[in-house]
C-alpha cells in the first residue's frame, strides 16, 4: 500500500513539472511576443502565428484572408505593423463578432500567461518591447543569459537552460 509521504512526494514532483512547463512556456511566449520574428523564435511560440490560426479558424470573411495573406508576404518590420493593423481591427470588430471575440481570449491569455513571470522579468521585457528594432536581438540575449544565471529565479533559471538547449540543438 501507498504511504500517505510517498503520495505526497509524487504530488509535489507533477506540480514542480507543471509549473516549470508553464514557466517554460511563458517565458519562450514571452520573448516571442517582445519581437521575436520567425527566426528568432519557434513557429509554435510566435504571438502571430497564434492570431493567424485564431483568427483563420473562425468563419472570417475574404477581408480578413486577403489581409492576412498581404501581411505574410511582407518581411520585418513591415509584416509587424501589418499584423499590428490586422489585430487592431480584428479587435475593433472590423471582420465580424467572432473573430472580435478570438482576438479578445487572446490578449486575455496574453496578459495571463506574463502575469506568471517575475516582476523583475516582466519589467525587462516591457523594456524590450519599447526599444528600437536595431536593439532587441541584443536585449533578447540579455534577458535569455540573466535567466540562465538565474536572475529571475530558479524556476525561470530552468527553463531558460531547456530553451536555451532548445536553441542549440536547431
Amino acid at each position: 500500500m501507498t504511504s500517505f509521504r510517498t503520495l505526497l512526494a509524487g504530488r509535489a514532483r507533477v506540480a514542480a513539472l507543471v509549473v516549470g512547463a508553464l514557466v517554460a512556456g511563458a517565458l519562450g511566449y514571452a520573448l516571442a511576443l517582445s519581437g521575436g520574428t520567425a527566426a528568432t523564435a519557434s513557429p509554435s511560440l510566435s504571438a502571430d502565428n497564434a492570431l493567424t490560426a485564431a483568427l483563420t479558424a473562425s468563419s472570417s470573411g475574404s477581408g480578413l484572408r486577403a489581409d492576412l495573406a498581404a501581411a505574410r508576404a511582407k518581411t520585418g518590420a513591415a509584416r509587424v505593423a501589418a499584423l499590428g493593423q490586422i489585430r487592431a481591427e480584428a479587435l475593433a470588430g472590423g471582420y465580424g463578432d467572432a473573430v472580435k471575440r478570438a482576438a479578445e481570449r487572446r490578449g486575455i491569455k496574453r496578459e495571463l500567461i506574463l502575469s506568471l513571470l517575475p516582476a523583475n522579468l516582466q519589467a525587462d521585457l516591457a523594456n524590450l518591447r519599447s526599444a528600437p528594432a536595431g536593439q532587441r536581438k541584443a536585449l533578447r540575449q540579455q534577458i535569455l543569459t540573466k535567466a540562465v544565471a538565474g536572475d529571475y529565479g530558479p524556476q525561470v533559471q530552468t527553463a531558460a537552460e531547456r530553451l536555451k538547449a532548445l536553441r542549440s540543438n536547431a
